[in-house]
């Protein structure tokens, strides 16, 4: 179990090994890289983090195709899903299907190198407390943007940095990274991590720390940190103890408060559309102004569902880029176009991954996660665990943006399996000496 790697006798281990050496690497600073690549000047109009993702993507198939050479029969059910979502599609980009697929490759590869055993037990533990470190800085950038010491654009950053939570604009806190939710998915996974791997003494103030920030994201980011903030409190994937417990017990108190004082309204506008549906709203399936205008967007893609949707895009999806392409066409169908300059996608999860890949693309979602708790479950000996509760996370954050496009939820996911399986070995041989000591 201590070992660090099992695969010396396997055609290829050599380059399996090095593959991973610069997987590792690569995925330890990608949240440099991200800031980074937001604020420089782009090369040829790509930005520098879109070429080290994409390298570490190819690194990545390269080495799932040594790894699974045995196995490569029951990667063919994705290559049919794909076959059959072309076949059926409303609209292919193949942009699109990289930028949905790359980030759970990712995922699924460090899935395996900890079922098989394969993970590099030293170098991973480097590289785990680097991804922790790198990802500091956007949170970092984020907090001196909220007291007012950094700007909120710089260089040649030009990322979504505007909400309208109620009505009146207001400028994000981001990190210099694309989105919000990635800076929320970012310090709920560092916090969970830093749990895991830190003595009990530190729990306390870290949770403190990091739900202030969340209160940050709420206050200047609205809904997505909101929901990010409540999935933090209430259902974070690991069992705490007692100490963390008790904490979470009284910020769930101070969460549910600011659900009433803040988003009543739009939760009341949802109830209302839920049971007591009004003709009024013409062509709207849900009142426009919930989740801060996103029933305007969902109404489109409901529309769009209804009439362009045949049985076999039910299964299979609408085919990746299928999103950008209803909402280009179905916008002046509908009239609404109030939200023509929005992003043109659906602006939650379970929408963008009905929409491109249908209900086969949804289970495989929920397949991986299961896994993924299945594999933790076998060898996990710390006093956390990850369960299939760990959906709550993506469903929460799902709700108001896609997160399966953000390259930086799988990659803080896949450092938190790793975290598991590096205080389990620790665990294990701390009991071991224990044992001969007492022998």
């Amino acid at each position: 179990m201590g070992t660090a790697i099992q695969i010396k006798d396997q055609p290829g281990s050599s380059i399996v090994t090095m593959l991973q050496v610069w997987i590792l690497v690569l995925c330890g600073i990608t949240p440099f890289l991200l800031v980074f690549g937001n604020i420089a000047p782009p090369l040829g109009g790509f930005k520098i983090h879109w070429f080290t993702n994409g390298f570490t993507t190819l690194l990545i198939c390269i080495s799932l195709f040594f790894l699974l050479k045995k196995w490569l029969y029951k990667a063919a059910f994705l290559g049919v899903f794909l076959v059959a979502n072309v076949i059926f599609s409303i609209n292919t980009s193949i942009t699109e299907l990289l930028n949905t697929l790359s980030g759970p490759l990712i995922f699924v590869y460090f899935i395996i190198l900890v079922e098989k055993d394969l993970l590099i037990i030293k170098g991973a533990r480097e590289i785990l407390y680097i991804f922790v470190l790198t990802s500091m800085v956007p949170i970092m950038i984020a907090i001196l943007q909220f007291i007012g010491i950094l700007p909120f654009n710089i260089w040649a950053f030009n990322a979504i940095n505007i909400t309208r939570p109620f009505g009146e604009p207001i400028q994000r806190v981001n990190g210099y990274l694309y989105h919000a939710s990635e800076l929320a998915n970012i310090a709920f996974f560092i916090f969970t991590i830093l749990v895991i791997m830190l003595r009990r003494i530190y729990i306390a103030p870290l949770f403190l720390f990091f739900f202030a920030f969340q209160i940050i994201l709420l206050i200047k980011s609205s809904i997505g940190g909101f929901l990010i903030l409540t999935t933090y409190l209430l259902v974070c994937p690991i069992k705490f103890d007692w100490q963390v417990r008790n904490l979470s017990k009284i910020a769930a108190v101070l969460g549910a408060a600011l659900v009433i004082l803040l988003f009543g309204d739009h939760l009341m506008h949802f109830a209302v559309d839920k049971f007591l549906p009004d003709s009024t709203r013409n062509q709207f399936y849900l009142s426009p102004d919930i989740f801060t205008g996103r029933g305007r967007i969902w109404s489109i893609y409901f529309y769009g569902i209804a009439k362009y949707f045949s049985p076999m895009n039910f299964i299979f999806g609408g085919g990746f880029g299928a999103s950008k392409h209803m909402f280009d066409l179905i916008l002046p169908e509908t009239g609404i176009l109030w939200v023509a300059d929005f992003t043109p996608h659906p602006h939650n999860e379970f929408l963008h991954l009905f929409v491109n890949g249908g209900a086969v693309f949804m289970g495989l979602y929920v397949a991986v996660f299961l896994w993924c708790s299945k594999v933790i479950k076998k060898f996990n000996r710390t006093p956390y665990r990850l369960n299939p509760i760990t959906l709550i996370v993506f469903i929460t954050a799902g709700m108001t943006v896609p997160i399966s496009d953000r390259f930086v939820f799988w990659l803080a996911f896949s450092f938190l399996l790793i975290a598991f399986r590096l205080k389990s070995l620790s665990m294990e041989r701390s009991s071991k000496e224990r044992q001969i000591a007492m022998s």
